[in-house]
């Protein structure tokens, strides 16, 4: 069979088709041993050799190689329909076979850059560019994700850039990305490659190292996060010789940690998560819990003030001076992590600029100072500002200075009961709770 050279010239390949096409054409009705020979086969309409056909036809099966980047396939195989126009003449000519089309006429479809397999962490921005070549100069091409590719994935329809937030982890997804170009006779081309999502542990959140005297409760908050939104179980180890406890579970991903240590010393509490997959988080810190503080509530007088005359420059203690008749320490919630003091005094009372103060051990904290009148009395309800907290954090420390508190006859603060006013209220330890103190 006669073959198209494979370095036929583009553009000039239709003629050698036809060369080929034409020497295959025999002269007459009766098929030659050369064509034959070639490979061509002839099958007459009718098999009967003896009883002429007058308008037989033969089918002719022609192969031939066409150039590689026709619309991307490497061979063709064209069967045509040949019918002779006389069987005297035996001449024979094509039917339905496209001629003389020149290969430069024909739109091929773009070829995409094969995409390697990616491999990305649950939670994490992928982003991949699709890249295109195309021999038609000119043309534009457009590109989109099939339904086979994952939900949440997106491409730029016309720079093919796709950009995917990998979801739960370990699994592999597969993307099938769609480009065609802008001819009038559209070709697309496909491309698929897969992405390999690995799991990544939890994230544990419980806070830095804390004091905490004995005997007083420990309390604290903690949050998990996971990329792959797995569920997940926890367990804490107070470091108290219980060995790891399951972890108190609250709304969405908060849990608390919550013990009591009973003798001074250090502890390492370790908190440790794990999801579904098996993959886990410790995070630590450190106790350090002191010996408990004072049973005496009222301690003598750290800052001593001078009895503050009255009208007429004389001092008036014939009246009692207002006094302190409760102190509580609480919190507004179970997720309440500041707590608040409450100090209510036997009368109306005026307060000056920090005139309550708060400390936990050395260190004094920032407060908010609200006050109310109830039933003749003042309630003033203390809060710790600036991310500072009550809860967890040890007893905390009570000083009210009496120079700075003044019922409406201008007397100050008669801080220890002792009837005499000028003296500062003191509490060394304000465990969490409602507690009175003996003061009426």
């Amino acid at each position: 069979m006669p073959a198209i050279p494979p370095t036929t010239t583009p553009g000039t390949q239709g003629s050698a088709i036809d060369a080929a096409i034409d020497a295959l054409m025999p002269t007459t009705t009766t098929p030659t041993d050369a064509a034959l020979a070639s490979g061509v086969s002839t099958t007459p309409a009718s098999t009967d050799s003896t009883t002429p056909n007058p308008s037989p036809t033969y089918v002719f099966n022609l192969s031939f190689q066409a150039h590689s980047n026709i619309a991307n396939t490497t061979s063709a195989h064209v069967d045509s329909s040949l019918t002779p126009a006389t069987e005297a003449s035996g001449e024979l000519r094509p039917v339905g076979l496209e001629r003389n089309r020149p290969e430069s006429s024909l739109n091929h479809a773009p070829a995409i850059t094969p995409i390697p397999e990616q491999t990305v962490m649950e939670g994490t921005m992928m982003v991949v560019n699709v890249n295109v070549s195309d021999p038609d100069e000119g043309q534009t091409w457009t590109y989109a994700l099939d339904e086979d590719s994952p939900p949440n994935a997106t491409i730029d329809p016309q720079t093919g850039r796709i950009t995917w937030m990998a979801q739960d982890g370990p699994s592999t997804v597969t993307f099938r990305v769609k480009v065609t170009d802008n001819d009038a006779h559209p070709q697309t081309s496909i491309a698929t490659f897969q992405v390999h999502v690995e799991n990544r542990p939890p994230t544990v959140r419980v806070g830095g190292d804390l004091t905490v005297e004995a005997g007083v409760p420990l309390i604290r908050l903690g949050t998990v996060s996971d990329p792959g939104n797995d569920p997940w179980t926890g367990t804490v180890d107070f470091g108290d010789g219980r060995g790891p406890q399951p972890i108190e579970r609250l709304s969405g991903n908060q849990f608390q940690l919550r013990t009591t240590y009973d003798t001074p010393g250090r502890r390492e509490v370790v908190v440790t998560v794990t999801d579904k997959d098996g993959a886990s988080t410790t995070s630590r810190f450190n106790v350090t819990v002191t010996p408990p503080a004072s049973p005496l509530p009222i301690t003598p007088n750290p800052f001593p003030a001078p009895v503050r005359p009255v009208a007429g420059n004389a001092t008036d203690l014939s009246t009692p001076a207002p006094r302190i008749s409760q102190v509580m320490m609480g919190r507004a919630s179970q997720r309440d992590r500041r707590g608040f003091v409450r100090v209510m005094f036997d009368r109306p009372v005026t307060l000056g600029t920090d005139a309550i103060v708060l400390s936990v051990g050395n260190r004094r904290l920032p407060v908010h100072v609200e006050t109310r009148q109830a039933g003749g009395r003042t309630i003033a309800t203390v809060t710790p500002v600036g991310g500072h907290s009550l809860i967890g954090r040890g007893a905390p420390r009570l000083v009210v200075r009496s120079a700075l508190v003044n019922d409406a006859e201008n007397r100050p603060l008669d801080g220890n009961g002792d009837g005499q006013a000028g003296d500062n209220f003191v509490l060394n330890r304000i465990p969490l709770g409602r507690n009175r103190f003996g003061l009426s």
